[in-house]
């Protein structure tokens, strides 16, 4: 196996366990409790303390297995969430929440690092509250009680969004519009909605504090004791051992990526530069341009180049020898 192919397995693995460290930290209950508090009407007057109380022990995230026959949703929630014909959705952090006054609430999270994608992030948001609602026929509603449907929430943590939404918090929720008449109406619509929350700069002045928080806790460019300082002493969250240990994971798994990506980027500037000087040589001695096959070749194969190009061997001679 080549350096380049081995180094691509590394960094893949890598990047696979620092996306399991960062739903593993996510979904420790205290974070779970920040976002409750900050983006959750109704948990907004309750203290985290007792938030954590409020979240319910069926925590699940989407590393963990869900047997296909136990995906009743209050029961047991699944990472997983199927319905015959429309395939398998996977669901990063997903949980319910009870009130002391309220309703429960159910609750999924995703945390997404890609800055774009071919839809709206926000219809995808819909497409899985839509799952929580179907999915709560037979264990919170049955029949034609939809008055006992809860609500849904979809939270989006986008960490690398484009620069012109960086450090914002936007909500989606029906609202009612009166198209033609008018009259009072008191019910509440709000069962499905959808939070984006786009982090930037967790360092910038005036920032809302969650953004604060979440862009400390997922920053790939603070150190593990910069993130505990800032959640330990700014946020008085006692972390346990179990989630210092996570985080400390999470931190020294972005520092690997990051230097295998410098590393990397490093060993393919020096690629090309060698296969300048050497298609500059091969035109000197070949009259003949040959860039574009070296594009294809190994780092093997150019070193090899090296050390035959200024053999007198005929044009086909060479590409022979190159390619044997």
């Amino acid at each position: 196996m080549s350096n380049a192919l081995f180094n691509r397995i590394v960094t893949i693995d890598q990047n696979v366990q620092y996306d399991a460290a960062c739903k593993s930290i996510l979904s420790a209950k205290v974070f779970l409790a920040h976002i409750l508090h900050d983006l959750i009407k109704q948990y907004s007057r309750l203290d985290i303390d007792t938030i954590i109380q409020c979240i319910n022990n069926n925590i699940q995230i989407a590393s963990m297995a869900v047997n296909p026959n136990e995906r009743k949703f209050v029961h047991n929630i699944g990472s997983e969430n199927t319905i015959i014909n429309e395939g398998t959705v996977r669901f990063d952090i997903i949980f319910t929440a009870t009130h002391p006054h309220h309703d429960k609430i159910y609750v999924n999270i995703e945390a997404q690092n890609h800055q774009s994608f071919a839809y709206a992030i926000e219809q995808r948001g819909f497409y899985y509250t839509s799952r929580m609602l179907s999915s709560q026929y037979g264990v919170e509603f049955s029949n034609s009680h939809y008055e006992h449907i809860k609500e849904c929430y979809s939270i989006w943590i986008c960490l690398n969004p484009p620069i012109y939404k960086r450090n914002t918090i936007v909500q989606y929720s029906p609202k009612r519009q009166m198209i033609s008449g008018k009259y009072e109406d008191n019910h509440d619509y709000h069962i499905v909605n959808v939070i984006i929350l786009n982090l930037g700069n967790p360092d910038e002045k005036g920032i809302n504090p969650l953004l604060r928080l979440l862009g400390t806790l997922l920053s790939n460019k603070k150190s593990y004791l910069e993130k505990k300082e800032i959640i330990e002493n700014e946020f008085l969250i006692s972390l346990s051992p179990k989630e210092r240990e996570v985080l400390e994971q999470m931190c020294n798994l972005s520092y690997g990526i990051k230097q295998e990506g410098i590393v990397e980027g490093k060993m393919q500037g020096i690629i090309e530069g060698k296969i300048d000087i050497i298609a500059k040589l091969i035109m000197k001695i070949y009259k003949t341009d040959l860039k574009d096959w070296l594009t294809k070749l190994n780092n093997n194969q150019l070193d090899k180049i090296e050390n035959i190009i200024l053999d007198q061997l005929s044009l086909e001679e060479f590409i022979h020898q190159i390619e044997m």
